[in-house]
């Protein structure tokens, strides 16, 4: 495959995307640029028209920057838009609701942004450390932070419920109605609207870096060594 998205500037490295057919060819190259930072993809996911959203973090002399990158992507790799957002923090990573709707979220902030990359509003997390972040029922949030604290989130950042479960968190999902978490030991749980724990499912050793996947009635868990 050959890669030619973006000529040498001198500057530290840009991430590109690139587009291919069934059968393994490249249909299109796109670069993710702004000025001479560095940039890294940090999220991607596909909107209900089939475009790409792509968020990518900043780096500039080695140091991450709390600006940020996010362009919505046409299937024939055209830019539909493409903006630079102010952030308290680095940013983490990003999630997609059904309408399309964006949560940003860099260590202790949301940005919630329109279809179009207009920004919503934005909310701080009290000083906790978001590591993970999933849309919930009802154009809510729900996030887990680094010491394993769950919390529910509105829009417009008024804390509905916070929770704790035993293990560190590794990934969340809302699913067919049911809110779960997967704990690195290997314990998925479904949580209540408040946050308990409702039932939980051991599927055993090997999720130290698990990953919960929804696809339509199916629920994928990746783990490592089982």
């Amino acid at each position: 495959m050959a890669g030619g998205a973006i000529d040498d500037d001198g500057s530290a490295g840009h991430a590109f995307l690139v587009g291919l057919g069934a059968d393994g060819d490249t249909l299109w190259e796109h670069p993710m640029t702004y000025s001479y930072a560095q940039t890294s993809v940090q999220g991607l996911a596909t909107t209900g028209n089939g475009d790409l959203i792509a968020s990518a973090f900043l780096v500039d002399c080695d140091m991450l920057l709390s600006l940020f990158l996010a362009e919505r992507i046409a299937p024939d790799g055209s830019t539909v838009w493409s903006h630079v957002f102010h952030s308290n923090d680095p940013l983490h990573g990003m999630a997609l609701t059904a309408g399309d709707t964006i949560a940003f979220y860099s260590g202790q902030g949301v940005i919630i942004a329109g279809p179009a990359g207009d920004s919503l509003s934005f909310f701080s997390t009290n000083g906790a450390f978001v590591e993970k972040l999933v849309w919930d029922v009802g154009q809510t949030l729900m996030t887990s932070t680094w010491n394993v604290s769950l919390s529910r989130w509105s829009m417009d950042g008024a804390m509905i419920a916070s929770g704790t479960v035993a293990g560190s968190v590794v990934d969340m999902a809302s699913w067919r109605g049911h809110r779960l978490v997967l704990s690195s030991n290997g314990m998925l749980r479904s949580l209540d609207v408040d946050l308990v724990v409702t039932d939980s499912l051991d599927l055993g050793d090997g999720y130290g870096y698990g990953k919960l996947l929804p696809v339509g009635d199916l629920l994928i868990a990746a783990g490592g060594d089982h």
